[in-house]
Protein backbone atom coordinates (compact mmCIF):
# COMPACT_ATOMS: atom_id res chain seq x y z
CA UNK A 1 0.00 0.00 0.00
CA UNK A 2 2.52 2.60 1.07
CA UNK A 3 5.12 2.18 -1.65
CA UNK A 4 2.73 2.52 -4.55
CA UNK A 5 0.88 5.36 -2.88
CA UNK A 6 4.02 7.38 -2.23
CA UNK A 7 5.35 6.84 -5.75
CA UNK A 8 1.97 7.81 -7.22
CA UNK A 9 1.89 10.98 -5.13
CA UNK A 10 5.42 11.94 -6.22
CA UNK A 11 4.63 11.41 -9.89
CA UNK A 12 1.41 13.45 -9.70
CA UNK A 13 3.42 16.18 -7.97
CA UNK A 14 5.90 16.03 -10.86
CA UNK A 15 3.04 16.32 -13.34
CA UNK A 16 1.81 19.47 -11.62
CA UNK A 17 5.26 21.01 -12.08
CA UNK A 18 5.00 20.69 -15.87
CA UNK A 19 3.85 23.93 -17.45
CA UNK A 20 0.22 24.11 -18.55
CA UNK A 21 1.51 25.30 -21.94
CA UNK A 22 3.52 22.10 -22.42
CA UNK A 23 0.52 19.93 -23.26
CA UNK A 24 2.54 17.20 -24.98
CA UNK A 25 4.69 16.51 -21.89
CA UNK A 26 1.60 16.70 -19.67
CA UNK A 27 -0.24 14.14 -21.82
CA UNK A 28 2.72 11.72 -21.86
CA UNK A 29 3.16 12.05 -18.10
CA UNK A 30 -0.59 11.58 -17.45
CA UNK A 31 -0.62 8.46 -19.64
CA UNK A 32 2.41 7.12 -17.81
CA UNK A 33 0.71 7.64 -14.43
CA UNK A 34 -2.52 6.04 -15.63
CA UNK A 35 -0.75 2.99 -17.06
CA UNK A 36 1.46 2.53 -14.01
CA UNK A 37 -0.99 3.27 -11.16
CA UNK A 38 -4.62 3.57 -12.29
CA UNK A 39 -5.38 0.80 -14.79
CA UNK A 40 -6.66 -2.35 -13.10
CA UNK A 41 -3.81 -4.83 -12.87
CA UNK A 42 -1.18 -2.12 -13.37
CA UNK A 43 2.39 -2.70 -12.23
CA UNK A 44 1.90 -0.49 -9.15
CA UNK A 45 -1.88 -0.26 -9.00
CA UNK A 46 -3.06 2.01 -6.20
CA UNK A 47 -6.13 1.45 -4.08
CA UNK A 48 -8.75 4.00 -5.10
CA UNK A 49 -12.51 3.78 -5.43
CA UNK A 50 -14.09 2.47 -8.61
CA UNK A 51 -15.73 5.85 -9.18
CA UNK A 52 -12.40 7.70 -9.02
CA UNK A 53 -10.70 5.14 -11.26
CA UNK A 54 -13.48 5.45 -13.86
CA UNK A 55 -13.40 9.26 -13.75
CA UNK A 56 -9.70 9.24 -14.53
CA UNK A 57 -9.91 6.53 -17.20
CA UNK A 58 -12.89 8.18 -18.86
CA UNK A 59 -11.58 11.72 -18.99
CA UNK A 60 -11.11 13.16 -22.46
CA UNK A 61 -8.63 15.82 -21.28
CA UNK A 62 -5.36 14.38 -20.04
CA UNK A 63 -3.94 17.89 -19.62
CA UNK A 64 -6.55 18.84 -17.00
CA UNK A 65 -4.83 20.29 -13.93
CA UNK A 66 -6.99 18.39 -11.44
CA UNK A 67 -7.06 15.03 -13.24
CA UNK A 68 -5.63 13.05 -10.31
CA UNK A 69 -6.86 15.18 -7.38
CA UNK A 70 -9.57 12.73 -6.26
CA UNK A 71 -7.12 9.84 -6.36
CA UNK A 72 -4.53 11.83 -4.40
CA UNK A 73 -7.15 12.69 -1.76
CA UNK A 74 -8.09 9.01 -1.37
CA UNK A 75 -4.45 7.92 -1.22
CA UNK A 76 -3.63 10.50 1.46
CA UNK A 77 -6.55 9.28 3.56
CA UNK A 78 -5.34 5.68 3.23
CA UNK A 79 -1.82 6.67 4.19
CA UNK A 80 -3.02 8.60 7.22
CA UNK A 81 -5.30 5.83 8.42
CA UNK A 82 -3.18 2.76 7.68
CA UNK A 83 0.33 3.98 8.18
CA UNK A 84 -0.47 5.82 11.40
CA UNK A 85 -1.77 2.57 12.93
CA UNK A 86 1.34 0.72 11.77
CA UNK A 87 3.60 3.41 13.19
CA UNK A 88 1.94 3.46 16.62
CA UNK A 89 2.49 -0.30 16.93
CA UNK A 90 6.03 -0.32 15.50
CA UNK A 91 9.22 -1.04 17.40
CA UNK A 92 10.59 2.26 16.13
CA UNK A 93 7.86 4.18 17.95
CA UNK A 94 8.23 2.07 21.10
CA UNK A 95 11.95 2.85 21.14
CA UNK A 96 11.32 6.56 20.53
CA UNK A 97 8.74 6.67 23.32
CA UNK A 98 11.13 4.93 25.69
CA UNK A 99 13.98 7.31 24.83
CA UNK A 100 11.77 10.36 25.27
CA UNK A 101 10.48 9.19 28.63
CA UNK A 102 13.92 8.49 30.04
CA UNK A 103 15.53 11.51 28.35
CA UNK A 104 18.24 13.55 30.08
CA UNK A 105 15.74 15.90 31.77
CA UNK A 106 13.09 13.36 32.68
CA UNK A 107 9.66 12.68 31.28
CA UNK A 108 8.04 15.81 32.74
CA UNK A 109 10.05 18.13 30.46
CA UNK A 110 8.91 16.55 27.21
CA UNK A 111 5.56 14.82 27.61
CA UNK A 112 4.85 12.51 24.73
CA UNK A 113 1.23 12.22 23.72
CA UNK A 114 1.24 9.03 21.71
CA UNK A 115 -2.45 8.39 21.42
CA UNK A 116 -3.14 7.48 17.78
CA UNK A 117 -6.64 8.86 18.03
CA UNK A 118 -5.57 12.24 19.38
CA UNK A 119 -2.68 12.55 16.93
CA UNK A 120 -4.88 11.71 13.97
CA UNK A 121 -7.42 14.34 15.01
CA UNK A 122 -4.71 16.96 15.26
Amino acid sequence: LAGESVHFYEEVYGLKKISVDDSIRRIYMARHIIEKYIVTGAEMEISVSHRTRQEILGTPGLTHLNLFDSAVDEILQLIKMNLAKDYWSSQHFAKLKEEMERGPNGPELMPLDYSPRVSFVR
